[in-house]
């Protein structure tokens, strides 16, 4: 079950919950300390709704680079979390 920045369950509503790894995937619980590579499948949904799946490394490439970002992860990453935000994609992830 997803928890809440800052273990705090109102910044659920604003900034989304924040998942284990396994989770995320939709992968049993052992997947969080040991590989499961041979689980995980080209345009993996796990946890995403139908339609939609998570990001591969190619296309955390294309968003990282968009739109002449020449400040690496801190130029996509969401403003609420002290980034410029200039691909539109908003991630919201801690700090790197």
């Amino acid at each position: 079950m997803a928890t809440s920045y800052d273990n705090d369950t109102t910044n659920c509503d604003e900034y989304g919950g924040l998942y284990q790894w396994s989770e995320m995937m939709q992968l049993p619980s052992r997947c969080n300390t040991e590989s499961c590579a041979d689980l995980i499948k080209p345009n993996h949904q796990g946890i995403c709704p139908d339609g939609w799946r998570l990001l591969t490394e190619d296309d955390f490439y294309v968003v990282l680079h968009a739109n002449e970002n020449d400040v690496g992860a801190k130029g996509v990453r969401a403003t609420s979390f002290g980034g410029l935000n200039y691909s539109g994609y908003s991630f919201n992830w801690g700090r790197i």
